[in-house]
């Protein structure tokens, strides 16, 4: 499906509202474009909230059987690495 819009002389634009809907975009969000080398095409992403970040990386430490480290031993590694 092909959208059209207009720039404006500031550069802005609207996007359209399926392309915000299926991206899941919301006001205050942060996009990225992003452009592929070989082709030159370019790309709108979305940027990941925290939330989303926290929860891929909670997957994927399950996943793999990862536990999370305390408070006590990222101090010592902190206190390790700042010794040396």
């Amino acid at each position: 499906m092909t959208y059209s819009t207009t720039l404006t002389i500031k550069g802005t634009t609207t996007i359209p509202a399926a392309i915000r809907k299926e991206l899941g975009l919301q006001p205050g969000m942060k996009i990225q474009f992003e452009q592929d080398t070989k082709t030159g095409n370019f790309f709108i992403k979305r940027s990941l909230s925290i939330e989303e970040v926290r929860a891929m990386n909670q997957t994927y430490m399950k996943e793999h059987s990862i536990q999370p480290r305390t408070d006590e031993e990222i101090a010592k590694v902190k206190a390790t690495a700042w010794a040396t």
